[in-house]
């Protein structure tokens, strides 16, 4: 699979729903297989078919869904659900960050596309030059959260019965992760954040294995928010310097 458009296409041909349909397949696979999966083990866990599609329109965020299904099975309450599902999902607040010069300046598509950036479309996003997506951005959202939700849908019609005759399904998004981890690294080469998020998630496993997901993401930014710190304060002295 390969994320990349092509370098020869116009930005006029290039942010057509057809051409972004077509750029977005990799990751409308991943997410049918994913999504589906969820429905299943939603209903599964006794959800009722109405909130396991609520979830992916309003929460949209795959491992937050995931992680919700055993908190609403077992009547957690409204707090850990808030708060599992905002450490989960605040990676992608540096998502929005990090494209904050490409989204919409205002209106309704701003408040969107800032709301919808996934790991998928963030991964894809940053394999396009920026006229490329400016114009393609908030088409590529929708496009990615339409295959979520139809995706949920799907499974949650498909009903409990599948839960038990298809084992694992709880694997398919970790598997969607690995190949979107691959994909970045063959686009950018730089290893820095896989050893990072294997050294996040071998440590948290032994140290805190009961919060291994959420101690990892928590571990991750602090060490880039460090990591930026230092980095930052070497070009300040460099140009002190000068």
């Amino acid at each position: 699979m390969n994320f990349t458009a092509n370098k020869h296409t116009t930005p006029s041909a290039s942010n057509t729903w057809g051409s972004l349909i077509k750029l977005t397949l990799p990751i409308a696979m991943g997410y049918y297989a994913a999504g589906i999966a969820y429905g299943i083990l939603g209903v599964g866990a006794g959800l009722p078919i109405w909130l396991v599609v609520l979830l992916s329109i309003v929460v949209y965020s795959g491992a937050a869904q995931y992680a919700a299904i055993p908190l609403f099975a077992s009547a957690a309450g409204f707090l850990p659900l808030v708060i599992g599902t905002l450490l989960i999902s605040l990676r992608q607040l540096f998502y929005t960050l990090a494209l904050h010069t490409d989204l919409p300046q205002k209106g309704w598509q701003r408040w969107y596309t800032t709301a919808s950036i996934t790991d998928e479309s963030y991964a894809l996003a940053t394999t396009q030059e920026q006229h490329q997506r400016q114009s393609n951005i908030t088409k590529i959202n929708f496009l990615c959260q339409f295959y979520w939700v139809s995706a949920s849908l799907i499974g949650a019609l498909l009903g409990a019965e599948l839960a038990d005759a298809i084992p694992h399904l709880a694997f398919a998004l970790p598997c969607l992760f690995i190949i979107l981890a691959y994909e970045q690294y063959r686009q950018n080469r730089h290893l820095f954040p896989l050893l990072l998020a294997l050294s996040a998630f071998i440590a948290c496993k032994l140290l805190a294995p009961g919060w291994v997901m959420l101690a990892a993401i928590l571990c991750c930014i602090l060490v880039i928010l460090i990591r930026y710190h230092l980095q930052l304060g070497k070009k300040l002295s460099k140009e002190n310097i000068r």
